[in-house]
């Protein structure tokens, strides 16, 4: 069976498309949901990061038994002065990170340790095509943030094709050693889809008869993180990571009604029907992910809004049934994005 190829038609601003996307992926449609495929990546991924994997600073390890002391109440009080007095006979031989917020340009709180996000923003969009085409006319997505206010704008619509829309703002730190970079978004997400299926005139109902049709949606927030050396401008990989990914919301409808509605481990839920519809409004979420940044290093790191859509059965193919329709759309402010820098 040959492999079905793909194309990215792909959206970036000035500064975004000068950055490298080794940490962008892209989805294989005919090899998305191959359980012996998933299985042979998740255990290439983990055995490529164990070089990388390393016990965590000592740095880290103060600052979080400080801010573990200042929040919490101890029962008893003799044990919480004796363990506040160590680490504070200590403190002299840690540091604490480097800590940096950053806002939209139009809102920025006075203080040195306060930034704008940057004026070029993350914005990319990948269509891929089906088996034997060179594009993708079932699928349209649009993607928009404004630095300024730090609101953002997706839409992706598929009957046929999938379409991956992600757009986010982005911050720039700079290194001098490795550092451990801990990342804190605050956003305010409004999400909504709508799904449908119409009857197929094209059904041949001969093998390979492939179903009756389905359609898979996806809203998750993401980081995305470029580093560049900031001596040379020679793009430099990070050390470990980016890790982490907030799902929002994330659905498979099947219009086979033989089938049986249930939730995957992950969270990923699959749903039988026709049609379906739901949504969410000012839906405050903070997401944390991580990355440890190399040294001597100018660094971008993007916080996007992630949404898919993927409807089978296009136009003028014979094996599905029906005819799906999806219509994926998500808004909202990223309102702060806390950097702490861990050397």
């Amino acid at each position: 069976m040959k492999e079905p190829k793909r194309s990215a038609t792909r959206t970036k601003s000035k500064s975004a498309a000068g950055r490298s996307d080794e940490s962008e992926v892209i989805v294989d449609v005919a090899r998305a949901h191959d359980p012996a495929r998933i299985t042979q990546e998740a255990r290439t991924q983990w055995e490529d990061s164990l070089a990388y994997q390393h016990p965590a600073r000592l740095d880290r390890i103060y600052a979080d038994l400080v801010k573990a002391l200042d929040r919490t109440v101890l029962h008893d009080e003799a044990h919480w002065k004796t363990v506040k007095g160590y680490v504070d006979l200590i403190k002299g031989k840690f540091r604490l990170p480097r800590m940096y917020t950053f806002h939209p340009r139009g809102s920025v709180p006075s203080g040195s340790g306060h930034k704008g996000y940057n004026e070029d923003y993350y914005s990319a969009t990948y269509y891929t095509p089906h088996e034997g085409q060179s594009v993708a006319p079932g699928a349209s997505g649009f993607g928009a943030f404004n630095p300024q206010t730090g609101t953002f704008q997706i839409v992706a619509v598929s009957t046929g094709n999938q379409v991956q829309v992600l757009v986010g703002p982005t911050v720039t730190v700079e290194t001098d050693a490795s550092a451990d970079a801990v990342i804190s978004a605050h956003t305010l997400v409004d999400w909504q889809y709508n799904l449908s299926s119409s009857a197929n005139a094209a059904f041949v109902p001969n093998p390979p008869w492939s179903g009756a049709g389905e359609v898979e949606v996806e809203v998750t927030l993401l980081p995305r993180v470029s580093c560049v050396n900031k001596t040379t401008g020679v793009t430099l990989p990070t050390v470990s990571g980016p890790f982490g990914a907030k799902s929002l919301r994330s659905l498979t409808l099947k219009f086979d009604l033989q089938q049986t509605p249930w939730t995957t481990p992950s969270g990923h839920e699959i749903r039988v029907g026709r049609f379906d519809q739901d949504s969410a409004v000012a839906l405050p979420v903070t997401f944390d992910p991580g990355v440890e940044l190399p040294a001597n290093a100018r660094c971008d790191i993007s916080i996007v809004a992630y949404v898919k859509s993927f409807a089978s059965g296009g136009k003028g193919q014979k094996q599905y049934m029906l005819l799906g329709f999806g219509d994926v759309r998500a808004a909202g402010q990223f309102i702060s994005i806390q950097v702490d820098l861990y050397s």
